[in-house]
């Protein structure tokens, strides 16, 4: 038997406190267009934390790069020396 058929649309529930009204699952299309959003938002977070991974992995490399041309300075002042 199908969920909806159990739960009868905006039923009022009452309790000695309380009451509530129970709602009907949402549709498909309202699932999938849910998801879909949340796709979007995912995936603009992603595009963020990667282009910010990018820039560190350059940094790193630049720093790389910029002790390597001291060691070699030191080296041949060395040499020189």
């Amino acid at each position: 038997m199908r969920r909806s058929a159990l739960l009868p649309r905006s039923k009022p529930i009452t309790d000695s406190t309380h009451t509530h009204t129970l709602h009907a699952p949402p549709s498909l299309p309202q699932v999938i267009r849910g998801l879909e959003r949340e796709k979007e938002r995912f995936a603009a977070e992603a595009a963020g934390v990667n282009a910010k991974y990018r820039a560190a992995v350059d940094e790193v490399a630049a720093r790389d790069a910029a002790i390597a041309d001291l060691q070699r300075s030191i080296a041949s002042e060395c040499q020189g020396a």
